[in-house]
């Protein structure tokens, strides 16, 4: 299993996909004057570019180096953070220039109806897509073991745009029923912000999280996946002899690993010779699950 080779290819599909995403959204929003279209379009390009600084990430990442011996895995956190902000970023800029649109509209300001047909065929257009490229992370993830943070992190941007288009497909759709003169007909006018309104406050909670678990990584936290944690502590109580007290300090950068055992033995009854023996053992057990792990052992005095 390469992580590395799995990733590239991933991320390279995903940089031409979000590249036709942008390219349908603003051409639909020159034919309609949809706001929602405008955003959609802006959202692809920002998930495109930032996919760019992905490949570059994946490719240095686990090269070590006098200032990253343990590999450079920071910068790929670092990007999820970003990411993370980018996409909090559009999302709140969406909200507070639709918010304005509407303030207007009830201030008096004239605002153009939007046209609907062409939002149809792109919605079915980048629904077909995002459920396309979400079955083919789904596949790539499961070659990795889940273990790409990279990989996760598209994964979850293409299930939000795809959250994104299915809502407004069907508020569209909902918004076509309403005719001029009836009680609701505003909607004619400000139903393009109030979808898009609904849509940044469905969507705020991914950022938010992206943010939190990469901002965990970086500040030195400790492993918040409990699958994971879980594993390793099981893997650590097999290999160490039953009897030595020890703690453990488990965190994660990116898709790299760093696993500190603190043993609490005489150190006298420890020689140099076992502490090889059970950082390599639990390396060898561990690597083929994490690939990028680190073992360091620790005597604590007395």
């Amino acid at each position: 299993m390469d992580i590395q080779k799995i990733e590239n290819k991933t991320l390279w599909i995903t940089v031409m996909a979000n590249l036709v995403f942008a390219i349908a959204g603003w051409v639909t929003y020159q034919y309609t004057g949809s706001e929602a279209m405008l955003m959609d379009g802006n959202f692809s390009f920002a998930l495109g570019f930032a996919t760019l600084l992905a490949i570059y990430i994946s490719k240095h990442k686990h090269k070590k180096t006098a200032v990253f011996p343990y590999g450079q895995f920071v910068y790929e956190a670092a990007f999820v953070l970003s990411k993370g902000l980018l996409i909090l970023g559009i999302i709140v800029m969406a909200l507070s220039q639709n918010t304005l649109k509407i303030i207007n509209f009830f201030q008096g300001e004239k605002i153009t109806p939007i046209v609907m047909t062409p939002i149809y065929y792109y919605v079915g257009f980048v629904l077909v897509m995002t459920f396309a490229l979400l079955y083919y992370f789904k596949k790539q993830n499961q070659k990795t073991n889940h273990k790409s943070s990279l990989l996760l992190v598209e994964a979850e941007s293409a299930k939000v745009d795809g959250i994104l288009t299915s809502v407004t497909g069907f508020a569209f759709f909902l918004l076509s029923f309403i005719s001029i003169g009836s009680k609701i007909d505003f909607m004619i006018f400000i139903g393009d912000s109030i979808i898009v309104i609904l849509m940044c406050l469905i969507m705020i909670q991914s950022p938010l999280k992206i943010i939190k678990d990469a901002f965990i990584e970086l500040s030195g936290g400790t492993l918040q996946n409990k699958e994971d944690k879980i594993l390793i502590e099981t893997t650590i109580e097999k290999v160490i002899s039953k009897g030595i007290s020890y703690e453990t300090y488990i965190s994660k950068v990116g898709s790299g690993y760093l696993i500190v055992i603190y043993l609490n033995p005489n150190t006298e009854t420890i020689s140099l010779t076992s502490f090889g023996g059970i950082q390599e053992k639990l390396k060898n057990q561990l690597i083929p699950v994490f690939k990028f792990v680190e073992v360091e052992m620790v005597i604590r005095p007395k």
